[in-house]
């Protein structure tokens, strides 16, 4: 038998391989990502105004009157006289009576910011922003422009059979043989993949009356719950040129895949 080497699978004329997925790599940036651009924006947005505090506030020392459920007091002397403040931080671990710094500024002592309350919120957006952000575009974006650059290499190395509608003559062979390929001996591509193992088909069909036999593309689906020798598969000749074929290999897969369903 003299096998000629195809060079792809082929399904309804248009190219399809098995290239790495990149779903997962979008729903890490959009899940990730983009949550996490979203609080590094706000942290940019509120920290000047956390930052106004620090650099032209004065600090004065308040004393923590209250800490409950609903809230904490303070209570602090600015220019003397008395006041008070009721931030939104708290703390299980403050005492009554501890002090803290507290900034007012332009003279507002009702508007006094609490210093724990002007870091705290820019250090969690920070803090859990960049670890949004650093899994969503450095894991999805980066890992899904990689993978686009490695399908765009694989097909490069693996170019397609084109066969036009108007060369294309269809017929009907038969799966004489299935073939195992070591995938860690493979030069290719398919090697930084680590399959264990590649297949293709040896398959036969009549030529006027003589039988003729051709080696499908190598795949990475194992065969054998869908695929045995005599299962009849389709071959597209060219007629215009001897030894340009396409063997139908997605097109038995999709057939077992729907005789299964109709099982069910």
């Amino acid at each position: 038998m003299n096998f000629i080497q195809q060079i792809e699978i082929f399904e309804n004329e248009k190219p399809r391989h098995d290239k790495v997925d990149t779903t997962t790599l979008k729903i890490a940036l959009f899940a990730f990502g983009l949550p996490g651009l979203v609080m590094l924006v706000i942290m940019c947005l509120i920290l000047p105004s956390k930052i106004e505090y620090v650099v032209k506030g004065e600090p004065v020392k308040a004393e923590l009157i209250s800490v409950s459920d609903k809230g904490s007091r303070f209570s602090f002397y600015y220019n003397e006289k008395k006041y008070e403040i009721h931030p939104g931080v708290r703390s299980a671990a403050w005492t009554e009576g501890e002090t803290f710094t507290v900034y007012v500024l332009n003279g507002e002592p009702y508007k006094a910011r609490l210093q724990s309350e002007l870091f705290f919120g820019p250090m969690f957006l920070l803090v859990m922003g960049g670890v949004f952000f650093y899994i969503g575009f450095k894991v999805g974006l980066l890992g899904y422009l990689n993978t686009k650059r490695f399908n765009k290499r694989f097909w490069k190395e693996h170019p397609w059979v084109e066969i036009s509608a108007k060369n294309a003559v269809e017929t009907e062979g038969t799966v004489v043989k299935i073939v195992e390929h070591n995938a860690e001996r493979d030069t290719t591509i398919n090697r930084k993949l680590r399959f264990k193992k590649n297949y293709s088909l040896i398959c036969c069909y009549d030529s006027d009356g003589q039988e003729k036999y051709v080696e499908s593309a190598v795949f990475w689906t194992e065969p054998y719950k869908f695929i045995k020798p005599g299962t009849k598969v389709s071959i597209l000749l060219d007629k215009n040129k001897s030894g340009k074929f396409i063997v139908d290999v997605n097109g038995l897969f999709r057939n077992a895949a729907e005789k299964i369903g109709e099982d069910k």
